[in-house]
């Protein structure tokens, strides 16, 4: 036990380990591993920035861990009482924490996803429902059984139906099946798996999100704006070291006589406050495309918190933001 217990304190003293290097590969990578960039950017980035950005890559990820622990578990109970998780792994999560990652699930995943987490949540209850009334037919059948189906026809026919259709003729397999397979698939892993293949069947599945899961968050991470994207006009009279008439790229720093802006091949450039004419605030990419996708009007790529945010005026992308000059034309209609 004391062999335990000392493996598990050296496990929650590594658990910082895994940030830091997040944050120190972010800055490297964004710095394309130049030492002079590097100390550039971590003179000027803050903190605190760097933190709610992490935090915000682990939000989403966190219920993952948590409802597959969970389901591991509920399986291993029903199909093999007597056996036990390797290494010494204890995956039970307490019913509060289950709801608990449920609704951050709700919140902050993807519509696509939502379906799976349906499924995740179903067999969930029928499980727990299946261990705790283990003699009650009549509930088992309810919960293992009619739950699922109950829950299929509804999401078919009242909510997927038209999104499923959409992906379809788009040739988004990818968003179809994920809309498509989960509610079915819930219909038929209700019960207990064959005592022989229990072991293997649910250690994999567990042990694979458990590698997967640090990857996605690391790849999340990895691509997170840190800097605001924004497009500056700059002005070139003679004699003036050359720049081109609009830098599209990450402000570093803005001082009094200054603008720091690092462009997106990477390249740091200093601005003179002088010479700037106008900037901008760019979206990040992608921000501007329509979805092909979508259910009951909303985004499939999109989460329910960005749905219930207010919603803010749709503005055409300044062509600045594409590295281009404003037109004079556009300038006297008073446009971007």
């Amino acid at each position: 036990m004391s062999e335990r217990r000392r493996a598990t304190q050296g496990a929650l003293a590594l658990l910082p380990v895994f940030p830091l290097a997040l944050l120190v590969g972010r800055v490297w990578l964004m710095g394309n591993g130049d030492p002079q960039t590097m100390i550039l950017l971590i003179a000027n980035l803050s903190p605190a920035g760097l933190m709610v950005v992490l935090f915000g890559s682990l939000l989403w990820m966190v219920p993952i861990l948590l409802l597959t622990a969970r389901l591991a578990e509920g399986y291993r109970r029903i199909s093999d009482p007597s056996g036990g998780w390797p290494f010494g792994l204890n995956l039970r999560v307490p019913l509060w924490l289950t709801g608990v990652a449920a609704c951050v699930a709700v919140l902050t995943w993807q519509l696509r996803y939502l379906p799976a987490l349906g499924a995740i949540l179903v067999v969930i209850v029928a499980l727990g429902f299946r261990e705790a009334y283990p003699g009650n037919r009549l509930l088992i059948l309810a919960t293992g059984v009619g739950l699922p189906v109950l829950v299929l026809a509804a999401e078919y026919y009242l909510i997927f139906v038209d999104a499923v259709e959409a992906a379809v003729l788009d040739g988004q397999a990818v968003t179809g099946l994920l809309l498509l397979l989960p509610p079915l698939l819930a219909v038929f892993l209700t019960g207990p798996l064959p005592a022989f293949a229990a072991r293997p069947a649910i250690l994999l599945p567990a042990l694979s999100v458990l590698i997967l899961v640090p990857m996605l968050i690391t790849t999340s991470y990895l691509r997170a704006p840190l800097l605001p994207l924004v497009a500056i006009e700059v002005t070139t009279e003679e004699g003036q070291e050359p720049f081109p008439p609009v830098i599209v790229g990450y402000v570093i720093t803005a001082q009094d006589h200054v603008v720091t802006v690092m462009d997106r091949e990477g390249a740091v450039v200093f601005v003179g406050s002088d010479r700037i004419g106008g900037q901008v605030l760019c979206p990040a990419s992608g921000d501007d495309e329509e979805p092909a996708v979508a259910f009951l009007g909303w985004p499939a790529d999109r989460s329910l918190i960005d749905q219930l945010l207010p919603e803010a005026d749709t503005v055409e992308t300044d062509r600045r933001c594409q590295g281009r000059v404003r037109s004079t034309v556009t300038d006297a209609a008073g446009g971007p």
